[in-house]
């Protein structure tokens, strides 16, 4: 499926049936970006289970959308470009420099 291929910005959602949780995990990990995924599903473990497999930077739980300014958002494979938000989004937008002066007026 093409629609779950792609890195889509816009309000869709794909809604589908699967045999097995082997399946979801295939067809979610299949793609060249991963920025970002939702499960929807009644069973704690099932949701626990699938955000552990599934390979992208936001996984969400029976919601979608909701993003908090503490928490780094930012995907992984070609859905890489850092992260927003937290302190890792903080982090991009600094550069560190270790300055070490000898303060004892002898060279």
């Amino acid at each position: 499926m093409m629609v779950v291929q792609e890195e889509i910005f816009g309000p869709v959602i794909v809604v589908s049936n699967f045999k097995d949780e082997k399946e979801v995990v295939e067809l979610a990990n299949s793609t060249i970006y991963s920025l970002a995924a939702a499960v929807f599903t009644n069973d704690a473990n099932q949701q626990t289970r699938l955000a552990q497999q599934i390979d992208a930077g936001t996984i969400w739980l029976n919601q979608y959308g909701i993003l908090y300014p503490n928490v780094p958002f930012g995907g992984f494979k070609h859905s890489r470009i850092g992260r927003d938000s937290g302190t890792y989004g903080l982090e991009a937008y600094q550069q560190v420099k270790a300055v070490h002066q000898n303060l004892t007026q002898t060279m």
